[in-house]
């Protein structure tokens, strides 16, 4: 009974660090989709005042998350990336 029990849990021991790591991961690309959305949006040439909400509401929305440490890289870049549209959103408002 201990054989057919460890031939059980040896496979979701092997999937469950991937599972896991796709995870995390998912939370930070659909932030990265979002992202993505905004900076379209900036190329079309949308209202920049609306963009700056967006970008402000996307910023709050990282700041409160919490990943695990192994993590933490992806989500200082995510954190960069979001400042570069930041900056690409405020010379928009600037040159207007």
């Amino acid at each position: 009974m201990l054989v057919p029990l460890i031939a059980l849990i040896l496979p979701l021991v092997k999937v469950f660090p991937l599972v896991y790591r796709w995870r995390v991961r998912s939370r930070i690309y659909r932030w990265y989709a979002d992202l993505k959305r905004i900076e379209v949006r900036l190329d079309k040439g949308e209202a920049g005042s609306e963009l700056v909400e967006a970008i402000q509401l996307l910023e709050g929305d990282v700041k409160q998350v919490e990943t695990p440490l192994p993590y933490t890289d992806e989500l200082y870049h995510l954190r960069n990336h979001i400042n570069l549209v930041k900056a690409r959103i405020n010379e928009q408002v600037a040159t207007t």
